[in-house]
Formats: C-alpha cells, structure tokens, sequence
C-alpha cells in the first residue's frame, strides 16, 4: 500500500467525523455527503509527467459554486481544503479532502479540488473518495498510460 501526501504537506488527519453531519470540523476529512452537498467531485483524464509519475486533475469546488456531479445544495461554506490525501492500493485510488475554515484568505482558489501526481505503474486504475469513517465512494476510472 502507498501513501501519498499531495502538497509536501504530512501532518497526521484528524479523527472522523460524525457521519450524519454534512459540514465537516476544520481538519477533518470532509464527509461524502458534504462534497455532494457542494456540488460533487470529479476527476479528468490523466497524464504522464515523467517515468511512472502521473497527474490526475480533480474537480470540484467547496464554496457549492459550481455543480459537477450535482447540483449544489450548500453554497458558501466558508470550507478550504487545507491537503488532499491519495492513497493506492492495487488497482484502487482512494482520494480524501482534509478541509479548513481558513481565518483569511485572500485566494478564492483554495476551494478549489487541484491537480495530484501519483507514483504508479501504468494500468487502469478505480478513484474513489474515502470519508473520515474510511467508507468510499467510486468517483471514475483513471487510466495511467505512457506516452
């Protein structure tokens, strides 16, 4: 199993929150029924970046702006996402959001799901979301091939 911390950062995830809420604690991971409630996630076709790193772009958008999956019911959350989690195991990729009331920001991007790089051989691969209780919920396929 690989573990990997998307934006250089490693600090341990905070425990998981109560399932029957929708917006999560500040330095939780965010449940799924709170990125539904935004507007959903999504993933884009992935790409090379060299030998056997690959970039998957995610999409979505914590202000519930936007609808990606669905149509937002939660509009101005006030959430950021504070690290993105993406964890492999086999042909499985789990992605989790750790989310932030940020005290101020000046940058409405940061809202904003971003692209991850994931060291991976090349395959096709299941993304799903893992929410705080470790349940999942498959989002798409992504294929990893070389160019």
């Amino acid at each position: 199993m690989l573990l990997l911390w998307i934006g250089g950062l490693s600090a341990a995830v905070g425990a998981a929150e109560n399932a029957s809420s929708v917006a999560p604690a500040p330095g939780q991971i965010a449940s799924w029924d709170f990125i539904q409630s935004v507007g959903g996630i999504q993933i884009a076709q992935a790409s090379q970046k060299m030998g056997t790193t690959w970039k998957l772009p995610l999409a979505c958008d914590l202000s519930g702006q936007q609808t990606f999956t669905q149509k937002p019911t939660l509009v101005n959350s006030g959430m950021v996402i504070e690290k993105t989690l993406a964890e492999q195991d086999r042909s499985e990729i789990f992605i989790s959001l750790v989310v932030a009331h940020p005290l101020w920001t000046l940058d409405p991007n940061k809202a904003q799901c971003k692209t991850i790089v994931i060291e991976s051989k090349p395959g096709v691969y299941q993304i799903s979301y893992r929410d705080g209780a470790g349940k999942t919920f498959p989002i798409g396929i992504a294929e990893f091939k070389l160019n």
